[in-house]
């Protein structure tokens, strides 16, 4: 693993599936650390961004994508996800790797309202924490027979 002053373009990110669920909804992505009971959100050029970074592209190959969708200059692209990255690395939200496990997945940019190129920004909640961390429900009781 890198250390998030080692991301470069060609750095790729994994999702530490084991305690971070996420997923697309509506064009927004909600992303949730299970262990720390905060969750977090992107929404238009970010949600895209977390697409491509979670689908298995590299920093390059993602700032290509969206600096064409946006028609936005690929190095300020491709600076605004490595500072993305590093923060996405700090919250323990992903992995990284220089090596490609499988082929990145396709990602259909038109289900983001993406517009205009802006800076993702990762929004951080932390009003679920208190539930997340609660102990895990009690096993289902079998009826008696009667």
């Amino acid at each position: 693993m890198l250390s998030p002053n080692a991301l470069s373009p060609e750095t790729r990110l994994r999702v530490n599936e084991r305690h971070v669920n996420a997923s697309i909804i509506d064009g927004e992505a909600i992303i949730i650390n299970l262990e720390s009971g905060l969750y977090f959100s992107l929404d238009r050029c970010g949600a895209a961004a977390w697409a491509l970074l979670a689908g298995g592209h590299s920093i390059a190959e993602a700032a290509g994508f969206l600096a064409g969708a946006c028609s936005a200059d690929v190095g300020m692209v491709r600076d605004s996800l490595l500072s993305l990255g590093s923060e996405l690395l700090e919250r323990t939200l992903v992995s990284s790797t220089d090596s490609s496990v499988s082929a990145p997945v396709a990602v259909d940019l038109s289900q983001f309202a993406l517009g205009a190129w802006t800076a993702p920004m990762l929004n951080v909640y932390d009003d679920m924490g208190d539930v997340l961390a609660l102990d895990p429900p009690l096993p289902q009781v079998e009826g008696s027979a009667g």
